[in-house]
Formats: structure tokens, sequence, C-alpha cells
């Protein structure tokens, strides 16, 4: 039988990496608003220069909007890495940021209807996007 192998031990310097990628997020999470955005939009435009990624990504923008032509799929392109950069800031936000930051760019509609759900007391099931407002839940 195979014995169980000893917890890592998360100190060890190939997890450092890892520490310094939290800190990291830890770090931009406290910043205001407006210096997260501004730091995701050059994140976006750097990793727009993956070739790989900005290939996968026009193929699958050709294949859902046939109708746009290239210039329109191309600046539809450049706005999702953007996107996509500030949006895992707003992860870093959502994760570590404080919660007054948070609420003033959060609003909750309907959690009556989960308060009902809860007070019931079935299971409740709840359904989003794969976006940042997953992170905020």
């Amino acid at each position: 039988m195979n014995q169980i192998k000893q917890q890592d031990n998360f100190l060890h310097p190939r997890y450092w990496s890892v520490w310094l990628g939290i800190a990291g997020m830890w770090l931009v999470a406290h910043l205001p608003y407006r210096m997260q955005m501004a730091i995701g939009w050059i994140l976006g435009k750097l990793m727009l220069l993956s070739s790989r990624r900005r290939f996968v990504t026009r193929v699958n923008l050709e294949l859902a909007f046939p109708e746009l032509s290239d210039n329109e799929r191309s600046q539809l392109l450049r706005r999702h890495f953007v996107s996509v950069g500030r949006g895992m800031l707003e992860t870093a936000s959502c994760w570590f940021g404080p919660d007054r930051l948070i609420e003033r760019h959060v609003e909750i509609r309907g959690m009556e209807f989960l308060e009902k759900a809860i007070a019931s007391g079935k299971g409740v099931l709840m359904f989003g996007s794969h976006f940042t407002s997953i992170e905020f839940a």
C-alpha cells in the first residue's frame, strides 16, 4: 500500500512565485479603483502581445460574429483583452480588497428572494456568469 505523502512545505522556494503573486494581488486590491483599472488596461494590452491567445480569440470572434467586418472584430478583440486584464484586478479586489471599496461598485438586487428561499429550509441553487460577478458572490 502506498504511503501518504507528508504535506508540502508551502514556504519552500518553489512556492515563492505563488506567494509573490498573492502579495501583488493584495497590494493591487488596496489601490484606488481608477489606478486598478489603468493597471488592468496595461495588463490587457500586454496579454494582447501573446500571439497564441490573440489567434485563439480572433478565431473565436470570427466564428461567433461572422457578420462583423475584420476591423470591427479587431476592435472587439482589443477591448476583450483590456476587459480580461481589468477583470483580473477586479478579482484581486474581491479576494483581498476592503469591503468599503467593493460596496461602492456592487449593487445587490433580489436579496429578498435568496433570504426567502433559505428561510424555507430548502436548498438554494445560485447561477451566475463566469465573470467578476461570481467573485463578488
